[in-house]
């Protein structure tokens, strides 16, 4: 432990402090006294100096002052400077409190004394820290990128402090825009905020500016927009921070900055929840998601991680996915209690074993089947997976008397065309079906959201990285978007409003048109649609509509406490009968596919359907 106190740096340290703390000692005796006295007792003050030398380095080792570098000074090393020298201080004090005091102790030149050590002593410290950092800002800023960041608030003062502590990063940041007036011609941490993102496009010429770092996380779609006009005039690259959402814990740093996707123009106004109501639902209990690899799955794992839970199960068939979330809350939420579970919703005896292990007290059920042509190539599939992988858990779950059960539904359960829509009706019908005083279940329904595994963006995005054509089923298909993060904090926020037997329906505001999403996004990767990249029409897909709706016409919707939250009434819910559950079962193990449509059929009337092949 004493190898530290060998190398060089502690005796050059060292005898700085002596050196300071000598002088501040004949300081204070010369200003409280005056030059005779200390001529006249100069033995005795040097016997002094020795006893106050050997109590303040006593404290300053015992309080860690020589094992780091100066250069890294930082408010924890001068609260333990403020705290080493005042141990000595009072026992000095103590010591010329004595009867036979020796020494020449003077209680008034010690408190003198005191307050000038704290001011050499940590003067001394912070002028290698900024005499350091100045070096470093010179003689390091060839080579590396230089930095604007956009945003002088706290975000961007992380981002800021990030470079500053780490050396290594190839970034120089020259300053901050910001549109708030006051924070003009002010500095954050020595660096200028310089103007706002009104002058962009000077301020990078001016500067020679290499990126712009987007720290904002609460601007809305306008405001990234304009942004992004902006940086496309003025020719600079540009990243952006996540939005709180999506940092774990608001832990914001430089190697959090992504590149500007589509995504984010899309993206709606920040959804406002109900934090403490939230808290209270989700804080030290036991919850289990399934489908925690996916995208729904895996946001809300991240979005429940924040309100600590007792403990988090993540339950998923797809090993890999499983693996990359528990990894990734591992890091970044290392306190949270989280178990994976490699499993299959439709293993009940798998089920059994892991409720009477962990006992979970709310189930958000998101495994499922989704991709809507897959399904009608193998519709039994659909009907084995989403139907009855939620009718065995659910009824694990009331075995096992869950407090609540979230089943994650989507638009395309509302008079659905394709079986994979069809399947979702069914589920929610199940579920619903086990509602009681003491379990309560639940559905959440909503669209399409925005960047999750097959869906459109991603395709138009690698189709434009390949030069096109982009692909279009039809030009006037609609839908409705929204974000994975809006998405699953939505869902929570519905699930502690949960009083059994709801289908919730989240606000997705209007439908967009998927032709304007293409145009758009091709603008966006810097081409003109029909022009530099064409547009290809190849018609609806089997089971697809034009259009999705989030309620069918015998259901009404009512608004419930939060503004994106309604509620469907229906009245009383409707059964499924057991002998049609049954032929159903028989169908997808026959794998045939015409009578296990009559059978879903039957059941919802609502439902149509074509055969592959059919006009």
């Amino acid at each position: 432990m004493f190898r530290k106190y060998l190398k060089r740096n502690f005796w050059i340290l060292f005898f700085i402090d002596i050196i300071s703390l000598s002088a501040v000692f004949f300081a204070s005796y010369w200003i409280w006294m005056d030059w005779e006295f200390l001529e006249a007792n100069f033995y005795k003050m040097i016997w002094t100096l020795l006893l106050v030398l050997v109590l303040k380095l006593t404290f300053l080792f015992k309080f860690d002052l020589y094992s780091g570098l100066w250069r890294y000074t930082g408010i924890k090393d001068l609260i333990n400077l403020i705290k080493a020298t005042s141990f000595a201080f009072f026992f000095t004090i103590i010591i010329a409190s004595l009867p036979d005091n020796v020494l020449l102790i003077s209680r008034s030149a010690t408190i003198i004394g005191y307050i000038l050590g704290i001011m050499v002593l940590g003067g001394v410290r912070v002028s290698a820290r900024i005499y350091f950092d100045y070096r470093n800002q010179t003689s390091e800023v060839s080579g590396k990128k230089r930095l604007l960041i956009l945003g002088a608030g706290d975000a961007g003062e992380k981002i800021l402090r990030d470079v500053l502590k780490n050396k290594g990063l190839s970034y120089y940041v020259v300053g901050f825009l910001d549109d708030d007036k006051k924070k003009i011609g002010h500095k954050i941490h020595g660096v200028p905020v310089l103007d706002s993102i009104a002058k962009l496009k000077k301020i990078v010429q001016d500067n020679m500016i290499n990126e712009l770092i987007v720290a904002t996380p609460s601007a809305d779609r306008k405001a990234f927009r304009k942004i992004v006009e902006r940086c496309k005039t003025a020719g600079v690259s540009y990243k952006i921070i996540p939005s709180l959402n999506e940092i774990m814990d608001k832990k914001v740093k430089l190697s959090s900055a992504r590149k500007l996707s589509y995504e984010d123009l899309l993206g709606r106004s920040p959804v406002q929840q109900n934090s403490q109501k939230i808290a209270k639902f989700l804080a030290d209990k036991v919850i289990l998601v399934t489908g925690a690899g996916g995208s729904i799955g895996s946001e809300l794992c991240r979005q429940i991680a924040i309100f600590k839970p007792k403990k988090l199960l993540l339950f998923d068939i797809a090993e890999s996915s499983l693996y990359h979330i528990d990894m990734e809350l591992s890091e970044n939420i290392p306190y949270l209690d989280v178990e994976p579970i490699v499993g299959d919703v439709k293993d009940k005896e798998h089920l059994q074993k892991v409720f009477a292990c962990f006992k979970p007290e709310i189930v958000f059920h998101a495994a499922a089947y989704k991709h809507v042509p897959m399904m009608e190539l193998q519709p039994w599939k659909a009907i084995e997976n989403n139907v009855f992988g939620t009718k065995i858990l659910a009824e694990v779950a009331q075995d096992f008397a869950v407090e609540n059960f979230i089943l994650i539904s989507t638009d395309k359960a509302v008079n659905p065309t394709s079986i994979m829509g069809a399947s979702k009706k069914l589920a929610e019908l199940v579920v619903l079906s086990k509602n009681s005083q003491q379990s309560k279940f639940s559905v959440v329904r909503f669209g399409n959201v925005l960047g999750s595994v097959g869906s459109v963006i991603p395709l138009f995005e690698k189709q434009i990285a390949k030069g096109g054509p982009v692909t279009v089923t039809h030009p006037d298909i609609v839908r409705y978007f929204m974000t994975i993060p809006e998405a699953s904090l939505l869902v929570l926020q519905a699930a502690e409003l949960n009083s059994g037997g709801d289908i919730f329906v989240l606000d997705m505001g209007k439908q967009i048109k998927i032709d304007k999403i293409a145009r758009e996004m091709i603008r966006f990767y810097g081409f003109e649609p029909d022009k530099d990249m064409e547009i290809d029409y190849v018609g609806l897909r089997p089971g697809e509509k034009l259009y999705e709706e989030l309620n069918a016409g015998f259901e009404n919707l009512e608004q419930t406490a939060h503004s994106k939250i309604n509620v469907v009434k229906t009245g009383e819910p409707r059964l499924v009968k057991s002998e049609d559950l049954q032929a159903l079962k028989e169908a997808f193990r026959e794998q045939n596919d015409i009578k296990l449509r009559q059978i879903v059929k039957k059941i919802l009337p609502e439902y149509e359907f074509k055969l592959i092949g059919e006009k």
